[in-house]
């Protein structure tokens, strides 16, 4: 009792990942678990597991910052492998639900559970793919496309755990086409091209060669045997133009790109004015726009091969967080998910004429709207926060910068900032008295978030007019917070077992065994105890039957999820949670009642049922073993199952008549079945 008291709120929110590692590859050292959470990260202090006992078995316990439904995956040695599910869930397992089947599959586990895994595996199957097998596949790519200059090209995907430059490619004779051969295994391999060690190919996953549209596109092969992949251009699914089918054409035309944008409406940054964006022109501060005559315009030409395209975007300023990057979301040149403008393939020169921030095409500038002030209000009063924050797209996803307020103390915090009218993404953060980060996790698809992003985040379009409030929405959540039930009834079912005295223990009666409140018997197996009003807390918790207090410690380590709150050693008590519906326990488990089965339990009976737990007077006819062939000279007329005596006179003259019947007849198979086996000597 004293254990309990003294850690149960311990470990209340915290997520504990256990991994069975008997799959994993050889000569591992790191294992860990990641997910969006700590955006895929590799392997941390707080993320590493261990293995203490060495049975195989890796354990780490995440703090209460990582909330809500959580994804995540295992990997070992920084990524140098991470386990793949997609080959599961194709063939019906159901432990990594957030998949595509195709390109990702990843685990899901609710807040404060306990996650019982098998590296790679679902089933504890070791069925990811066979190490001994590998096949050679070449990789060849055209760079014929790529506007500048081309020192060098590799490639990195799953294969070399994301390894950015782990796999450089090579062009031998000169012609644009760089190759590689490696040799992988067998199954989905997910991969990119990059050049110059810093630019990658960008997707949206409506390319057939890409997987679909996630927070992550990238190209597919599946390998199934030796094989040459066909050329393709740089940051395409097919060959270059003009290049018949690929093999870069160093006779490729090339075309003159100019771009020129008007700043009109904008203090430049000291930093300058920056063409950026897409696959093919880096970060801000790549591609350097100038004004040469003052006029405020800022002009720059490329010039790049026949058939180039590239999405592209400016910024104001040499931000590598793209936080002084233009704003068009909701134009009508917006591409998602990163509202950039795009380039489509060119097949002469090209001028574009546009204006910083809208999408104008003869190079005008029209007057910007007027800001409206937006009043963002979010309930927290489910979290336990000392500072609330809103950040977004609107103010460069700085989570610091704009703190919400809690005027009136009703939990509900608002700040007021005023935006241009537009489409906007955002979210809320909190931080807890010690500073720790609580974000809040939203579910795509919900009604308040934007489809169609990379990240699952809040929609806002702002519309000119007057100023405009938020509906309070809870944190973490589209809907306003739950209320808490008036009346809470917390209901155990015994399993058909009688009891005189039910009652509950917890921390609110200070684990007292005879000091909880007494169960009411509700006459069908379950009992009952109504609190009225319902607590205005969690209610941490145990069942006493008869002065018997339940011990679900095996059940937790088992794998149940019923009493979250335990070191799986010493203590495992229940837990409702405040909003959460009313308490079905079954006592002493965290599974349902074994429904008994009933039947004749005597196996001298040809009755018996071996499942049977009780005997239900079923038992009528009494085994007796005997020859129970009628043709047989021993046939015993009272036997009901057969033992293999019966014998047979032969007085025919065909030796398959084994009957003596004068036809060789089914009787003389089932003769012929009865001797089966025997030795004859």
């Amino acid at each position: 009792m004293l254990l309990t008291a003294l850690f149960a709120f311990s470990a209340q929110g915290q997520t504990t990942f256990n991994v069975d590692m008997t799959c994993a590859p050889e000569g591992f050292t790191d294992v860990f678990v990641t997910g969006p959470w700590c955006g895929w990260c590799a392997n941390d202090v707080y993320n590493t597991m261990t293995d203490d006992d060495g049975d195989g078995i890796y354990t780490v316990t995440l703090d209460s910052t990582v909330t809500g439904l959580i994804e995540y995956k295992y990997a070992i040695n920084g990524f140098a492998d991470q386990e793949n599910l997609i080959n599961d869930m194709v063939n019906g397992a159901s432990c990594a639900p957030v998949t595509d089947f195709a390109g990702y599959a990843n685990r899901q586990i609710e807040e404060g559970s306990v996650a019982n895994d098998s590296y790679g595996t679902c089933d504890g199957s070791c069925n990811d793919s066979n190490s001994n097998i590998t096949y050679d596949v070449t990789f060849r790519l055209d760079v014929g496309a790529y506007p500048g200059t081309v020192s060098s090209a590799s490639m990195f995907g799953t294969f070399s755990g994301w390894d950015a430059n782990g796999n450089p490619m090579s062009d031998a004779d000169g012609d644009g086409v760089y190759e590689l051969t490696l040799s992988l295994e067998p199954g989905l391999q997910e991969y990119k091209y990059r050049i110059n060690f810093s630019a990658d190919e960008n997707f949206d996953g409506s390319e057939a060669c890409t997987t679909p549209p996630a927070e992550f596109v990238n190209r597919v092969v599946d390998v199934v045997d030796n094989a040459t992949l066909e050329v393709v251009c740089w940051n395409s699914c097919d060959a270059c133009g003009d290049s018949n089918g690929g093999g870069g054409n160093p006779n490729l035309p090339t075309y003159d790109l100019t771009i020129n944008l008007n700043m009109a409406n904008e203090v430049v940054s000291a930093e300058g004015v920056f063409l950026t964006g897409g696959a093919a022109f880096g970060v801000p501060g790549d591609n350097p726009m100038s004004d040469e005559d003052g006029d405020g315009i800022y002009s720059l030409t490329l010039q790049v091969d026949s058939g180039f395209a590239s999405d592209y975007t400016f910024t104001n300023g040499a931000c590598l967080d793209y936080s002084c990057k233009e704003n068009i979301a909701g134009q009508p040149c917006a591409v998602p998910p990163f509202n950039d403008r795009r380039l489509d393939p060119m097949s002469g020169p090209v001028t574009i004429n546009t204006c910083f921030s809208q999408c104008t095409d003869d190079g005008s500038c029209s007057t910007p709207a007027a800001d409206v002030d937006v009043t963002f209000n979010v309930d927290v009063s489910q979290q336990t926060l000392a500072t609330v924050y809103v950040f977004g797209s609107f103010n460069g996803w700085n989570d610091s910068e704009i703190e919400m307020q809690d005027v009136d103390g009703d939990g509900t915090y608002s700040a007021t900032v005023s935006l241009a009218p537009g489409n906007y993404e955002f979210k809320y953060l909190g931080r807890d008295a010690d500073n720790n980060v609580v974000n809040e996790t939203l579910t795509e698809g919900d009604a308040c978030t934007v489809n169609g992003s990379p990240f699952v985040n809040r929609a806002l379009e702002v519309i000119q007019g007057d100023a405009v409030s938020l509906d309070a929405v809870c944190f973490g959540s589209c809907s306003t917070c739950a209320v808490e039930p008036s009346v809470l009834v917390a209901t155990v079912d015994l399993c058909g077992a009688d009891a005189d005295t039910v009652r509950l223990t917890g921390p609110f009666w200070g684990w007292d065994p005879i000091g909880g409140p007494i169960a009411t018997d509700n006459g069908d197996g379950t009992w009952s105890v109504t609190f009225d009003p319902a607590p205005e807390a969690n209610m941490e918790y145990l069942w006493i039957v008869d002065g018997t207090q339940e011990n679900l410690i095996q059940a937790m380590a088992d794998g149940g999820s019923c009493a979250p709150v335990t070191d799986f050693a010493n203590y495992a008590n229940r837990l409702w949670e405040l909003g959460a519906p009313d308490p079905q326990d079954v006592y002493n488990s965290c599974s349902a009642c074994e429904i008994e089965v009933s039947g004749c339990t005597d196996p001298t009976f040809l009755e018996f049922n071996p499942y049977a737990a009780s005997d239900d007077g079923s038992c009528t006819t009494a085994i007796v073993y005997g020859c129970i062939y009628q043709a047989a000279s021993n046939y015993n007329a009272l036997a009901n199952v057969d033992d293999n005596s019966c014998e047979f006179d032969n007085t025919s003259d065909c030796q398959a008549d084994l009957d003596g019947d004068g036809a060789i007849t089914t009787g003389d198979l089932l003769a012929f079945l009865a001797s089966f086996g025997q030795t004859c000597l």
